[in-house]
Order: structure tokens, then C-alpha cells, then sequence
């Protein structure tokens, strides 16, 4: 039986997450939803206290188009992270490098790099392309 307790985290009406037990959970589209310079995830500060007054201690985003997920403490999230406001209020963010990243396979992926594939994590230049081999 799951006793996990969540509690649903609105800014402006609009649902941004769950607090389950003491974690922050956000569910986006990276593609649409990170931040491009700096390569970043942010979280309204709105939302961010609404969820520290709920109990949450730490920060999960599932990102739906890659299937990464990135964890953090609120308190690292806090300290290494940088203030912005692009028009959706005032909103904290912290570079992705700074994120525990995994797969939702339970997968550890080193680094976050874009020239690098989602799912075992090679160089491209290593993936193999069977049916392009006899292509000259």
C-alpha cells in the first residue's frame, strides 16, 4: 500500500508540480521548458516556497521529451542557483550541470552534453548505424 503523501503545487491557478512526501516533483518538456543560455531548469519562486512550506526538501524534474531525470536539494538548488525573470515572474534557476541526472531506467548518465546519445550515454561518433555501413 502507497502512503506517500502529495500535495499539488499551483502558481496563477496553474498546476507546476506535486510535493510527494519531502520531494518537489515537476514534470516538463525540456525542449520547450529549459532554459537555452544558460542550458538551465527553473522554478518560480512562488512555487518554490509554496512547496518548503509542504515539506519539501528536495527538487525531482522528469523531463518528458528525453526522459532524464534531474535531482537536487532545495538547498543546493538555492545556493547555486541564479535569479531570473523572462516573463513568467520571478523564477530561480541553476545549470543543468549542477543536477543529478538519470535516465528512467535508474541509469546514471555522467554529464549533461548535447552531442552526447540519451540513452547509453556514447559520443555519436561511436553509436553504430548498421544500415548506413555500406553507404559511400
Amino acid at each position: 500500500m502507497n502512503t506517500s503523501r502529495a500535495v499539488k503545487i499551483k502558481v496563477n491557478k496553474l498546476h507546476v508540480g506535486d510535493v510527494i512526501d519531502s520531494t518537489f516533483v515537476k514534470k516538463i518538456f525540456g525542449s520547450r521548458h529549459l532554459l537555452r543560455n544558460p542550458r538551465a531548469i527553473a522554478y518560480s519562486e512562488t512555487a518554490l516556497k509554496e512547496a518548503e512550506l509542504n515539506g519539501a526538501e528536495f527538487l525531482k524534474v522528469i523531463d518528458k521529451d528525453t526522459h532524464l531525470i534531474y535531482s537536487t536539494t532545495i538547498e543546493k538548488f538555492k545556493k547555486n542557483g541564479f535569479d531570473v525573470n523572462r516573463g513568467y515572474g520571478p523564477q530561480i534557476a541553476m545549470v543543468l550541470e549542477e543536477w543529478e541526472v538519470e535516465n528512467q531506467h535508474k541509469k546514471k548518465v555522467s554529464k549533461v552534453n548535447k552531442k552526447r546519445d540519451v540513452e547509453d550515454n556514447k559520443p555519436l561518433e561511436q553509436l553504430n548505424f548498421r544500415m548506413f555501413r555500406n553507404i559511400r
